[in-house]
């Protein structure tokens, strides 16, 4: 069967079109006309799916070393010069992908080993001369188990042209010179625009940083800031900001550092050392960001013929961070500096935020819009100080954030989407509400979400029980609460949790997590976190329940061990959510036993499938097939109920609405009439007759001996009873935010239609 002609039309990737796009499948409004078909070969399960910014190909489990899945699409060379494919995928290790092309109506191997690096990665691949009309892809997983693969876009090189493109980048003038000026740092000041704080400021902040709790803090700052000075800012000006997750970075841009991270940081650690290097160094890093031609992260963004566009997170951060170091950087800057960053401020930032803030209703039901609105505030009070017609521009911005908050934090004092994205966007409004407040001469509590006095509860019921660690509920990508949020509030509400968690929320030398690509974090921890904090003390209540972000926790003691379980559902149509309502997690003495596996970076093509509902501890339905299905997103609120105090705790969840059509009731209980002992009791019915199975995940290995298995966790040890399965095994498959490996049970029922499970879980210390 003849392949239909090729749809589209190349888009350059440069301004000479020394690369080209010919199948952009990011771009799903372009990526729909390109004829695309996928097929499922050996992969059990196998799918393909157009998402927002990339195909996904996915599949449960497949043979080693035979093909699991095919995607093929015409396409076109519009010139001959064109001698290179580029083929950017991002994969797993465990995954290879050929290539063929169709070249004068021949098939043609051109590419064997693709071996995907668990990252995107860009092929460059040989394209014999011809006339190209076809290309497929064959994804061959050298492991069973489940797996994903994002196909970002083709495209054709002109090998020559583009070295001469890299090669013929100018250098520039560290010195910026009619640009930057001699400071000297015994006078700093007087900034700007004041944002934070101001230069009388300084002296009492220089004290801060001699005393505890913030001696420390502040030496993980400086040492920040120095190791930041060990780079020339200038040798990765080009024309995108770099940006460090690489969902959408050419992989000739990868290993570039986030100008707004170190810039900011080292500005303000040189006006607090009094260090004229570090400033000289700060301002040489706020004129590359100025000079970068977009604030956007690639060429992706700009392609012509394309809307598409990965939002203005990039240019959010870009605007901040510029608009902070002009403030504290103003003595260093001369005129011309100043109009280049104030035109570069609304130019590259502000007017992209605008769009996106009229463009997109949904940014203004989530975190994305009170995010967006912090760079609109910072940018324009540096901008309403020289331009008169400025008007009520940052006003309304402080208004539609204000006004977004209240949606997004629910009666219970928090959102839809976890204690990381909470921590994340409060860190984020919080500085643009703390500047509009200093402006304006407003109390900033005044500027809170209606909701924020229940956030305490919110914060007490989704922490671990080690202070300042969190439950990785969601896409949290990391298990200690990021950023300033918690100093910051400790600041504002002596006495509160936040107060009581607030020292074990100061930096720490820890790993790199995804949420570090947003935000750098500490440095307004620094200055509006309180002088003094007491020792951390753990938060967790006894039993709570949020009744509107639908989670229920319980914290009791056994043979003088800790133990807490919690149960999650969610509100109708949450976001950043996964497929689990109903699935619980248990902590032994603060421990991780029965887990939940968060999220990795976004980048990871094996964060993928962590939302699969199997990777969760709650129970699905066996397809005909052998995979697991998957719970939908439900369209109204899945709110535990319960009831609980120091020796017992029940709770119950119905999740009949997730598992439509293929059950046509379901529900979870948890009964538990002391710390040591619980019963978990799954009912429902199926649409047709058909084999559950029961999903337990944790980081140790199972001991499986017939219809029991044990898991030790420290020196105590669990004691699962599946008396009610016909087979228990485990395997172990995939990651968890920490990419270590997860051990996964699996007890499977017989055929059945309506089915009462019960499993005992026992404690044994």
């Amino acid at each position: 069967m003849p392949l239909p002609k090729f749809p589209g039309l190349p888009v350059p990737l440069d301004s000479i079109a020394a690369e080209i796009v010919i199948a952009p499948l990011h771009d799903p409004q372009i990526a729909s006309q390109l004829g695309l078909t996928f097929e499922a070969l050996e992969g059990r399960a196998a799918q393909g799916v157009q998402t927002w910014c990339w195909y996904a190909v996915s599949w449960e489990d497949s043979k080693a070393d035979e093909a699991a899945a095919r995607l093929t699409m015409p396409a076109y060379r519009p010139d001959p010069r064109f001698t290179e494919l580029v083929l950017c995928l991002s994969a797993p290790e465990s995954v290879r992908t050929t290539v063929e092309a169709c070249v004068d109506g021949q098939w043609q191997t051109i590419l064997c080993e693709g071996r995907g690096t668990s990252a995107r990665t860009e092929f460059i691949v040989p394209l014999p001369g011809g006339e190209l009309s076809a290309l497929r892809m064959d994804f061959i997983p050298s492991s069973t188990g489940p797996k994903s693969v994002f196909a970002h876009w083709i495209g054709l090189r002109d090998p020559s042209l583009f070295a001469d493109v890299q090669r013929g980048r100018i250098r520039w003038d560290a010195k910026w010179p009619g640009l930057v000026l001699p400071v000297d740092p015994a006078k700093a000041g007087p900034f700007a625009v004041d944002l934070m704080f101001n230069a009388e400021d300084l002296p009492a902040l220089r004290e801060k940083k001699s005393r505890a709790p913030w001696k420390e803090h502040f030496a993980l700052l400086e040492k920040r800031a120095y190791r930041a000075m060990e780079k020339a800012p200038e040798d990765q000006l080009s024309d995108y900001a770099p940006f460090t997750d690489l969902r959408y970075i050419r992989q000739h841009e990868h290993g570039r550092w986030n100008y707004y991270h170190e810039g900011p940081v080292a500005a303000f650690v040189g006006l607090i050392n009094q260090d004229p290097v570090l400033l000289e160094w700060a301002a040489r890093t706020l004129m590359c960001m100025v000079h970068t031609t977009f604030w956007c992260q690639s060429a992706e963004s700009r392609l012509q013929g394309s809307t598409w566009d990965q939002r203005c997170f990039v240019e959010e951060e870009m605007t901040s961070a510029v608009a902070l170091m002009a403030d504290w950087l103003d003595p260093m800057l001369t005129l011309r500096a100043r109009d280049l960053i104030r035109n570069a401020i609304w130019d590259k930032g502000l007017a992209v935020i605008e769009r996106d803030m009229m463009k997109c209703e949904y940014v203004h039901h989530m975190n994305q819009g009170p995010w967006f609105c912090r760079a609109r505030i910072l940018g324009g009070l540096l901008l309403e100080k020289s331009w008169p017609r400025t008007g009520q521009y940052v006003d309304r911005a402080v208004k539609q954030m204000r006004e977004a908050m209240d949606r997004y934090v629910l009666p219970d004092g928090g959102p839809d989407e976890g204690l990381g994205y909470w921590s994340l966007t409060v860190h984020v409004v919080l500085q643009g509400l703390k500047a509009y407040s200093r402006s304006r001469n407003i109390d900033l509590k005044t500027l809170l979400p209606r909701h924020q006095n229940e956030s305490e509860n919110f914060i007490a019921i989704l922490s671990a029980v080690e202070p300042g660690a969190v439950l990785v509920d969601g896409d949290n990508s990391t298990d200690y609460l990021v950023g300033d949020t918690i100093p910051i509030l400790a600041g504002l509400y002596p006495g509160s949790v936040y107060e009581k968690i607030a020292s074990a929320c100061l930096l720490k030398e820890r790993p790199f997590t995804y949420f570090n690509h947003y935000l750098p974090d500490g440095l307004f921890a620094f200055v509006l976190g309180p002088d003094q904090l007491p020792p951390a003390q753990t938060i967790v209540p006894t039993f709570g329940r949020l009744a509107h972000t639908g989670h229920l926790t319980s914290l009791r003691e056994h043979d003088g061990r800790s133990v807490r379980l919690h149960l999650s559902g969610s509100k109708a149509n949450p976001s950043h959510s996964h497929l689990d309502k109903s699935g619980f997690t248990l902590e032994i003495d603060g421990q991780p036993a029965l887990i939940d596996r968060g999220i990795i970076r976004y980048d990871d093509p094996r964060g993928g499938i962590m939302r699969w509902s199997c990777f969760h501890n709650v129970i699905t339905p066996v397809l005909p097939d052998g995979s697991f299905a998957k719970q939908a997103t439900p369209g109204v609120a899945i709110i535990p109920e319960g009831t609980g105090d120091s020796n017992t705790s029940h709770a119950r969840i119905d999740i009949t609405e997730t598992w439509k059509p293929l059950m046509t009731s379901c529900s979870r209980a948890i009964d538990s009439e002391n710390a040591g002992k619980f019963v978990i009791t799954d009912e429902g019915t199926l649409g047709a007759a058909g084999r559950v199975a029961f999903h337990l995940n944790a980081s140790s290995p199972f001991e499986i001996d017939g219809h029991t298995a044990l898991l030790k966790v420290g020196p105590a040890t669990l004691r699962i009873v599946l008396d009610w399965s016909e087979s228990v095994i485990q395997v172990q498959d995939g990651v968890d935010w920490d990419f270590k490996p997860v051990h996964h049970l699996i007890a499977t029922s017989g055929s059945v239609k309506s089915f009462s499970f019960q499993t005992h879980i026992t404690i044994e210390t």
